[in-house]
C-alpha cells in the first residue's frame, strides 16, 4: 500500500477523517480572511500592507489547516513523532502572517504589540484546548484506526 504524502497516519484514514480535515480547512482560510479584513482596517494606517497580509495569511491558512487536523489524527493514533512534525508545520504556519505585521509595520503604538500578544497567547491556550478536547473525542468515538477497506489512499 502506498500512502500520498504528507498522511495523516501510517494507519488508513477513514473517509470522516478526510471530511473533518476538509472541513477543518476551509474553516481556517474562514478565519484567515476574516483576520485579514481585520488587520487591513486596523493596521494599514502603520504600514501593514492588507494585501500582502492577506495574501501571507491566505497561503498559510491551507497549510495550517492540514498540519493542525493532522496533529489530532496522530495523536488519537498515538503517534508522537508524527503529532511533533505536524505540529511544527502548524505552529510556523499560524504565526508566519503574526510576524508579518511585527517586521512591516512602521511606528506602531506599543498597545498594537500588546494586543497582537494578547492575541497571540490567546490562540495558543484556545488552540492546545480545542486539539486537546477533539483527541479525547475521537479517541471516545472510535475514529483512528479504520480497516484497510476504508483506506482512500490507497493506490
Amino acid at each position: 500500500m502506498s500512502m500520498s504524502a504528507p498522511e495523516c497516519s501510517a494507519s488508513a484514514r477513514t473517509r470522516r477523517r478526510v471530511v473533518l480535515e476538509r472541513i477543518w480547512v476551509l474553516a481556517t482560510v474562514g478565519y484567515g480572511m476574516a483576520r485579514a479584513l481585520l488587520v487591513g482596517a486596523t493596521l494599514a494606517q502603520y504600514g501593514v500592507n492588507p494585501w500582502g497580509y492577506l495574501a501571507l495569511d491566505l497561503a498559510t491558512s491551507i497549510p495550517l489547516g492540514i498540519s493542525s487536523a493532522r496533529v489530532v489524527c496522530a495523536l488519537v493514533d498515538r503517534d508522537m513523532r508524527k503529532a511533533r512534525n505536524w505540529g511544527i508545520v502548524a505552529v510556523l504556519t499560524d504565526f508566519a502572517p503574526d510576524i508579518f505585521i511585527v517586521v512591516v509595520g512602521r511606528d506602531m503604538p506599543v498597545v498594537v504589540y500588546g494586543v497582537l500578544a494578547v492575541v497571540t497567547g490567546a490562540s495558543i491556550v484556545m488552540g492546545v484546548r480545542s486539539i486537546a478536547q477533539k483527541v479525547v473525542c475521537m479517541r471516545q468515538a472510535r475514529y483512528a484506526p479504520a480497516a484497510p477497506e476504508f483506506d482512500l489512499v490507497a493506490a
